[in-house]
């Protein structure tokens, strides 16, 4: 597998297996805006949040093109079309609860409280995948 920066994103290269590209120091409240682009066939792709050094700890977003699946920690959602196709997310981290915008047509939410780190890992699993225009905002705090 291979991960290298390109023009404004990140290319994960791994036809047998699984390839990452990390970053540290993401806020536990926070924005996270990116294109995602399968270029060919892949099993899978997504992202690690609130994740750790090695990616063994935190929540798991995936996107299956072949099921048509979403899954977000323990929560998914079927009948997904378009994900073997370029996608826009956003992705709103607000203390336990995570809510992800897909394409501003389907959405997906989980309270997540049992994990806090602050790694945010890439990932393509047998395929080529483009993370592109990511863009990482720290939520402003409500001083009301």
């Amino acid at each position: 597998a291979t991960s290298k920066a390109v023009n404004n994103g990140y290319i994960i290269n791994s036809p047998d297996g699984v390839g990452t590209i990390h970053f540290e120091n993401i806020p536990n409240n926070c924005r996270i805006t990116m294109e995602i682009q399968p270029v060919g066939n892949s099993e899978d792709y997504g992202l690690y949040l609130h994740s750790n050094d090695d990616a063994s700890d935190g929540y798991r977003l995936s996107f299956s093109p072949g099921n048509k699946t979403i899954s977000l920690g323990n929560t998914s959602i079927a009948a997904v079309d378009g994900l073997n196709k370029t996608i826009k997310l956003d992705i709103i981290l607000k203390d336990d609860i995570i809510d992800v915008s897909i394409d501003n047509r389907r959405c997906i939410v989980n309270r997540m409280p049992e994990v806090k780190n602050n790694f945010l890992w890439l990932f393509a699993k047998h395929g080529q995948i483009k993370f592109q225009s990511v863009t990482i905002s720290k939520l402003a705090e409500n001083t009301q």
